[in-house]
């Protein structure tokens, strides 16, 4: 018995000592290249009729509560950060997010 509980502690503490803990990063990711790998994901997964639904989409829920951004003005950083709580509030499905979200990043500059 004792054999056997010494055998478990052991493969235990090597199976932990053989893991990578990955600590997190304190770098910020850029923004920038955040929508630029969205962007290019969204446009190889998504079809123009999926992107004109996310268009429509964006401006009928969204300009209910506020007026649109510009999406030529408005930033990268910005969109990233916000764009999350704004999905959540609109209370998007996840396939209507998924289709704003292809608009959106697609057509940010």
């Amino acid at each position: 018995m004792k054999n056997s509980i010494y055998l478990a502690i052991l493969i235990l503490a090597t199976s932990l000592s053989s893991c990578d803990f990955k600590t997190s990063s304190t770098v910020a990711a850029d923004p920038n290249a955040i929508v630029a790998a969205k962007a290019a994901e969204y446009k190889a997964k998504t079809s123009d009729a999926q992107m004109l639904e996310g268009q429509k989409l964006f401006q009928t829920k969204c300009s209910k509560c506020h007026k649109l951004p510009n999406l030529d003005r408005v930033g990268a950083a910005k969109m990233v950060k916000i764009l999350p709580k704004m999905e959540y509030k609109a209370k998007l499905k996840d396939d209507q997010t998924a289709k704003v979200e292809a608009w959106i990043y697609t057509h940010l500059k």
